[in-house]
């Protein structure tokens, strides 16, 4: 929900993006027939599917033991397929912060965040030919020390995986060279 401000006063109404509007410029039910309301809105909307510019993302190669972490995604793009944890990066957040809170909300678990191990865009087209998604996303190494991971909000399910068992899970060809840049960086001494 964001908050909107109308002429008149400030409205906790969830606002809905046209195609017709642009950043910021939301339009709502009019207050009389054959009025349009214009409402400017407080929060930056920043669209996943059909974006105005590229989104950015956070991956977390989680490792623990000579094993990786993966997530079954739980939405779209790629729902249903094997990959690791991950999501959009926040306005302020350092992509440390956002791959440990993607962590989190995803398996539950606490994470030291290592290095960015890959940097990638990925573009996924409708039958149209328009760009549907556009993520740049940065991969960071992320070790664990204890807990067991819980499938949240974005997964369907999670499992711990070693280099040779990757390939039984259908994991495409990128993320699997990710995961094993992630299982071959050293931890850094503490």
């Amino acid at each position: 929900m964001c908050m909107a401000l109308t002429s008149t006063r400030p409205s906790w109404t969830p606002l809905f993006r046209t195609a017709a509007s642009t950043r910021g410029v939301m339009f709502s039910k009019p207050m009389r027939p054959g009025t349009l309301k214009v409402r400017y809105s407080v929060c930056n909307f920043m669209a996943r599917e059909y974006p105005a510019q590229p989104v950015v993302g956070v991956g977390a190669v989680v490792v623990r033991g000579g094993r990786a972490l993966i997530v079954r995604r739980g939405h779209e793009p790629r729902k249903g397929e094997w990959s690791l944890p991950g999501g959009l990066l926040h306005l302020g957040e350092s992509l440390a912060d956002g791959a440990r809170r993607e962590v989190r909300e995803e398996t539950g678990l606490e994470v030291e965040a290592g290095p960015i191990i890959e940097t990638f865009d990925r573009v996924h087209r409708d039958a149209d030919g328009r760009v549907r998604f556009h993520f740049v996303i940065v991969d960071v190494v992320c070790w664990s020390d204890a807990g067991e991971p819980v499938a949240g909000s974005d997964a369907e399910a999670v499992a711990w995986v070693t280099a040779d068992e990757i390939d039984g899970y259908g994991i495409n060809p990128h993320a699997k060279a990710v995961l094993l840049k992630g299982l071959q960086t050293p931890r850094p001494p503490v």
